[in-house]
């Protein structure tokens, strides 16, 4: 052996000698009880981490399946526990035994985090960002042809979905459906490209405000017109205190005919139409107004078909005034319609009756306005 081959050895001598020293360390350290019990926490870590996507995918089939009156699936979830959130990728929630031909809601992706920025007012909330959201409210004249959400209970569920109370929950290219089968002809009412975003749900900024949580929605009704709508809200109230208003400005007409020739037995050729409300839910009690407005319209036909167009519950609940305004411009009709009642009784499915309610307002405003001598 030449030196410089004797030098190299001796020099390799040591790093040898302190890796045998390291690995013959880590062998006794794994053999101790307390070495026993880290590899054990370890592996125990990593298989939770591998297996917790499945489990949790799991137990949110199982209580999807379990909803009463409808059932649910969900295709993946998904953790990150670096940024402290989690993944739901693919929901879809059907009615049970109905004869509806659409799904009742779906979205691909939903993400909750946690809002690292309200760890500095000390509270431990999350944020909520949801994907191509669908949600389709059918209305039909017996139960297996009605599909409103009704009888579910849709707020377990969500405590399920979010175990942390949600600060921020926002809405991303989502769409809402007015849906009718049995109409003649078939009425599909929507939003289209809908965003809304909600904040201080959790009420961990503004403690002292009466109605701290505040709503910000715009979409495309039908997507033609723009849709805004704001609304300031007291999510820990048992009815659901809020104040809003919401407006649609300038839909041409004539993209509502299958919707006027449904429930109106009228078509339109030109005109336009826009919307106001201006609503308020107070322990219960509902009040406010809607105002229907119509431009420049020109229709084809009309039936004077008398069809009663608000029914007891609805003059029950709302009491409805119905007032055409005076001194409109030439080749409009306005109505504003007051709304009064309340939305506390149990037995009442309140969204459907307003929602029928508004229906119909539109509709009365057609009568009164063009074929009933209004303004």
């Amino acid at each position: 052996m030449s030196k410089s081959e004797s030098k190299n050895s001796e020099s390799k001598k040591p790093a040898e000698d302190a890796k045998t020293k390291w690995r013959r360390r880590a062998r006794k350290l794994v053999f101790t009880w307390p070495g026993r019990i880290i590899l054990f926490l370890v592996v125990a870590i990593v298989a939770l981490r591998i297996a917790a996507p499945y489990l949790i995918k799991n137990y949110l089939n199982d209580e999807l399946a379990a909803l009463d009156g409808y059932h649910g699936h969900i295709e993946d979830v998904d953790l990150s526990l670096w940024y402290g959130a989690y993944h739901v990728d693919g929901l879809r929630v059907d009615k049970t035994d109905a004869q509806i031909p659409v799904k009742f809601a779906s979205f691909s992706t939903l993400r909750i985090m946690l809002q690292w920025s309200a760890l500095l007012d000390g509270a431990i909330v999350s944020e909520i960002d949801i994907w191509d959201l669908e949600v389709n409210f059918v209305n039909g004249e017996t139960e297996e042809t009605t599909q409103t959400g009704e009888g579910a209970d849709w707020r377990e569920l969500v405590g399920d979905l979010l175990p942390i109370d949600i600060n921020r929950f926002e809405l991303h290219r989502a769409m809402l459906h007015y849906r009718d089968f049995q109409s003649d002809p078939p009425v599909n009412l929507y939003l289209g490209q809908l965003h809304a975003t909600v904040r201080n749900l959790s009420n961990s900024k503004d403690k002292s405000a009466e109605r701290p949580a505040t709503l910000e929605a715009t979409a495309r009704f039908m997507n033609r017109a723009p849709f805004e709508m704001e609304a300031t809200i007291d999510p820990f109230s048992d009815n659901l205190d809020f104040d809003m208003t919401a407006q649609i400005e300038n839909l041409p007409l004539p993209v509502l005919n299958p919707f006027l020739q449904a429930y109106a037995n009228v078509d339109a050729e030109e005109g336009r139409f826009s919307f106001y409300a201006d609503i308020e839910s107070d322990d219960g009690r509902l009040s406010g107004w809607v105002k229907p407005i119509i431009d420049d319209a020109d229709f084809l036909t009309w039936s004077e078909e008398d069809e009663p167009f608000f029914g007891r519950l609805y003059e029950a609940l709302f009491g409805a005034a119905v007032e055409i305004l005076e001194n409109q411009p030439h080749g409009r009709t306005a109505m504003r319609i007051p709304l009064r009642g309340r939305i506390d009784d149990p037995d009442v499915p309140i969204w459907p009756v307003i929602g029928s309610f508004l229906r119909n307002a539109f509709i009365e405003a057609l009568r009164h306005g063009f074929f009933g001598g209004g303004s």
